[in-house]
């Protein structure tokens, strides 16, 4: 009998998302392939936010993969913004849970925990099409309202069903709007760092929820190590390493025997960026799809007649009414998910807009522009070149280093002005353009905006630090620092173009650092 329990327990797992919380002394489960089974109380906050998994806000993030364009790179990289959600708020359940056991009981803030668990469910919400890559190419269309996430979630949260449920639960009617906040915060105590910080229930799920679905071997990760070794503790509070007199502030931190692990968690996290992030394909179609979406906008902008002969869209397509109905940023944003996206490239296949439909064909057919590493051809101008042996190379100072990292920048952002010239009078002929993308990604953020609930802190004795005080590793990590330009040939006019820059860029950058070494 007992065995036999167990495997209906087992069945229930798989039982899908249902709308029904009210039968007696169960558990609402969702199976999940990264955490296996996670679970929602009938009771209190969890049965609160278990409705809100089934409003149509939430359901919509089904429609929106995590990597965007990713799985042109990794076929595996399809999971979705909803499985990330879930696994944000059990990873959030379980941090806030270690705050609860270590904390004094008259000290733990009830209404904050559930605030914190609301707010890590719903922390993506607000995402467009395509993830972050959305974002993006609104800023450079200058679509400021949807540029921040964060904020329209915040938006979504008081605008929608969600607000009702969510303000059912308390005797504070103003539940909905607490959570909004949080996410729109920039500063933060123990439990909002839980949502929002490096060591959040957002960056727990999604590192080892991509690595899961790329099938990267990168981000390998002693999780179960790190949580068994928090502890609280206080900490006087400090901007841009400033301390604030008469102010104490409680952390979370580990201990001293959970920093390796906490090393290998920030090496891994940073590794993925180059690896998977900031991949050279996936970032090429983002620089295509940016560009179309700028298009687009300043093609509707513009108005005058023909636009849907222009852009093959219809003028109720919810692309363009995303543009031009300046009424309900909520309901037009609930509109979009990346399979609308996708139905918009395949009608602006026959836009009359050169740019656009060729775009849009390139974006459906994985005919993506060619990728040459600028920073690379650069360095070894500089490097590889010059330091014909590793003993040379170890010679230079790490202020020598440093400088000449400063400069191949300077340098990479002259030809990025270059490149944005030569562009000017070329979208008519796409075919023509030079897409650059210009970046970097710091390991450690020592001094995060969120002060002390934003850095991921160490306790050794009665005494807290920031890790990189601790770790001689996670101190020294270089900033990781590209620049990429992608033609539609390599062989072509652009691609030459951008080689002769290169050349005449790099050989004046090869001359100062001489000169810089000659004088060092």
């Amino acid at each position: 009998m007992a065995e036999e329990h167990r495997r209906l327990d087992m069945f229930k797992g798989c039982t899908p998302v249902t709308e029904d919380i009210s039968m007696a002394n169960e558990t609402s489960r969702i199976r999940d392939p990264l955490h296996n089974v996670i679970k929602f109380k009938d009771t209190g906050i969890e049965a609160v936010l278990w409705k809100v998994v089934s409003t149509e806000p939430f359901q919509r993030l089904r429609r929106i993969k995590q990597l965007g364009f990713s799985d042109l790179v990794y076929p595996g990289a399809t999971h979705t913004r909803f499985m990330h959600s879930l696994g944000a708020y059990h990873i959030a359940k379980r941090l806030l849970n270690q705050i609860e056991n270590k904390m004094p009981c008259n000290e733990f803030d009830i209404y904050k925990r559930d605030t914190a668990l609301a707010a890590a469910l719903l922390h993506d919400i607000g995402h467009g099409p395509f993830s972050h890559a959305f974002e993006n190419a609104a800023k450079k269309a200058e679509m400021h309202e949807i540029t921040d996430h964060e904020k329209i979630s915040a938006e979504i949260i008081m605008n929608t069903k969600i607000s009702g449920i969510l303000n059912g639960y308390s005797q504070d009617s103003g539940f909905a709007e607490k959570v909004a906040d949080l996410l729109k915060s920039e500063s933060g105590d123990i439990y909002s760092a839980v949502v929002s910080s490096q060591f959040d229930a957002d960056r727990l799920d999604y590192m080892q929820r991509d690595r899961l679905f790329t099938g990267t071997q990168l981000g390998m990760v002693d999780f179960e190590w790190l949580f068994s070794n928090f502890e609280i503790g206080e900490e006087t509070p400090a901007v841009e390493d400033q301390d604030i007199p008469g102010v104490t502030a409680m952390t979370l931190a580990i201990n001293e025997k959970a920093i390796l692990a906490a090393e290998s968690y920030v090496l891994n996290l940073f590794h993925l960026y180059p690896t998977v992030y900031y991949h050279k394909t996936t970032r090429g179609a983002e620089k295509l799809f940016t560009e179309l979406i700028c298009e687009l906008f300043n093609t509707v902008k513009n108005g005058g007649s023909n636009i849907e002969a222009k852009t093959g869209l219809e003028k109720n397509h919810p692309v363009i009414r995303l543009i031009i109905d300046g009424k309900d940023l909520v309901e037009r944003s609930i509109a979009l998910d990346d399979t609308v996206m996708w139905s918009a490239f395949s009608s602006m296949r026959s836009a009359k807009n050169k740019l656009m439909a060729d775009f849009a064909d390139r974006l459906l057919s994985r005919r993506l522009f060619k990728c040459i590493d600028v920073r690379e051809l650069l360095k070894a101008r500089t490097v590889n070149e010059r330091d014909h042996d590793k003993a040379r190379l170890c010679e230079k100072t790490r202020e020598s280093l440093l400088r000449l990292e400063d400069s191949i920048t300077k340098t990479c952002k002259s030809i990025e002005e270059k490149v944005e010239e030569w562009n000017k009078d070329k979208r008519t002929s796409p075919e023509m353009m030079i897409l650059s993308d210009l970046g970097d990604r710091e390991a450690y953020d020592a001094y995060s905006k969120k002060g002390v609930s934003g850095r991921i802190r160490v306790k050794k004795g009665e005494s807290i630090y920031g890790l990189h005080e601790v770790s001689e590793v996670v101190g020294n990590i270089p900033v990781y620092m590209f620049f990429r330009c992608y033609v539609s040939d390599k062989n072509g006019k652009s691609a030459e173009f951008l080689h002769k820059l290169v050349d005449s860029f790099g050989d004046k950058l090869a001359r100062e650092v001489e000169q810089d070494e000659v004088g060092g």
